[in-house]
C-alpha cells in the first residue's frame, strides 16, 4: 500500500513540476527571452537612439552618453569627443562600426586587447566646423552615408574621401535598398 502511494506521489510531483516549467508551457513556446537592462546596469543614459549587432553577437548602442558595447556579460561605454551624444550606429560589410552624433562622425576601432576607441572621420577633411546633429547612417557596397539638416556626407572607405551634397529641404531619413541610397522627405 505504501509503495503504491509513493508511486502516485512521485507521478503527481513530476506532473506538477512540468506544469510550472515555462519551457514546457505552450503559452511561451516560440517567444524569445526578453531581458530588460536599466541604466543602472549599463551606467549610462536611459536614452538609446539606435542598436547594431556584429557577427560575434556584440551589441552596439548609440546612447546619449556615447556608444554602449555589450558582449553578453559586460557593458562598456566609448565616449565621443565634445558633446557625447551618439545618434546612430551601423556596421559595414567590412566589419567597421560607424557612429554619428553631435558635430562628429567616425568609427570604433579596437586595439590588440579589444579596447575600443572612437576615430573621427573629420580629421584631415575640409568640412564645415559646426555640423550640428548628424542624425543617421546608411551603408551601401562602397560608401557610408551620413546626414544632418543641411548636408549629406558620402564617405568612400577605399580612398578615405568625403563628398558633401548640400540639401535644401529637411531630410527625414536616408535608406539604402540594393546598394542605392534614397532620400526620404
Amino acid at each position: 500500500m505504501f509503495k503504491v502511494r509513493a508511486t502516485y506521489f512521485l507521478i503527481l510531483l513530476t506532473l506538477i513540476d512540468f506544469s510550472f516549467s515555462t519551457a514546457q508551457n505552450p503559452l511561451f513556446l516560440g517567444l524569445p527571452k526578453i531581458f530588460n537592462y536599466t541604466k543602472d546596469i549599463y551606467n549610462a543614459s536611459s536614452q538609446n537612439w539606435a542598436i547594431a549587432q556584429d557577427d560575434r553577437g556584440f551589441l552596439y548602442l548609440a546612447n546619449t552618453e556615447g556608444v554602449l558595447i555589450y558582449d553578453g556579460i559586460n557593458w562598456e561605454i566609448v565616449h565621443l569627443p565634445g558633446i557625447y551624444i551618439a545618434r546612430d550606429v551601423k556596421i559595414a560589410p567590412s566589419g567597421r562600426i560607424y557612429v554619428c552624433g553631435y558635430n562628429n562622425f567616425g568609427y570604433l576601432s579596437a586595439d590588440s586587447v579589444g579596447n575600443f576607441k572612437y576615430i573621427s572621420l573629420l580629421k584631415n577633411q575640409k568640412l564645415p566646423s559646426n555640423l550640428q546633429n548628424i542624425w543617421a547612417i546608411t551603408i551601401n557596397k562602397n560608401h557610408v552615408v551620413f546626414y544632418n539638416d543641411s548636408s549629406i556626407f558620402i564617405y568612400n572607405e577605399k580612398n578615405n574621401k568625403i563628398s558633401i551634397i548640400p540639401i535644401k529641404n529637411y531630410t527625414s531619413n536616408l535608406i539604402t535598398i540594393f546598394d542605392t541610397t534614397y532620400i526620404l522627405n
